[in-house]
């Protein structure tokens, strides 16, 4: 009976082992990165939030709603990165609200004091269809390198260090890349 108990352990272990396998590497280390698809999301203001602005550096782009705690908690991690980070690295924000929600949004990023580009989602992005996939839960964080390819996509709060990570390997990536 103990010999076909521990069987049935490792027979759990070796299938839980061979699932994870199957999975694309969660730490942003792929050796080849997938090119983000051309996004335009409508800024609350002049600065644009698309996938050219954003190309030559690395950058932060949150999908969140307002309603969130977590998402609001996120915003507070990233406004205190963008100030130590300054011009090297591009932040922006993607309100997952309709167009009718502007204001909304507007006082939300004053009243957490967002001093980067803050745009409204699609209906498709509100849906977990748009651009840049699957972005069914909030907060989603995503990294994209200078050359526009995917980093990491974070989903769920992440501390500062978490996303610091990714963003240094977007950096490291990009001076490899680029011979410098």
């Amino acid at each position: 009976m103990r010999f076909l108990a521990r069987g049935l352990v490792l027979l759990a272990g070796l299938s839980v082992g061979a699932c994870a396998s199957d999975r694309p590497p969660q730490d942003g280390s792929a050796a080849v990165r997938e090119e983000v698809h051309p996004f335009v999301f409508d800024s609350l203001d002049e600065r644009p939030v698309s996938r050219e602005a954003l190309r030559g550096k690395p950058a932060v782009l949150l999908f969140l709603t307002t309603w969130d705690l977590s998402s609001q908690a996120q915003v507070a991690v990233l406004v205190k990165m963008a100030e130590r980070d300054g011009p090297k690295v591009s932040y922006a924000i993607v309100a997952l609200h309709e167009r009718h929600e502007r204001e909304l949004v507007e006082a939300y990023a004053h009243t957490l004091k967002v001093t980067f580009p803050v745009a409204l989602g699609d209906s498709e992005s509100r849906a977990g269809r748009g651009p840049l996939g699957d972005v069914h839960m909030i907060p989603t964080t995503i990294v994209i390198d200078a050359e526009g390819r995917l980093v990491k996509k974070h989903v769920g709060f992440q501390r500062a260090d978490v996303i610091r990570a990714s963003v240094e390997a977007a950096k490291s990536e990009t001076i490899g890349a680029s011979g410098r």
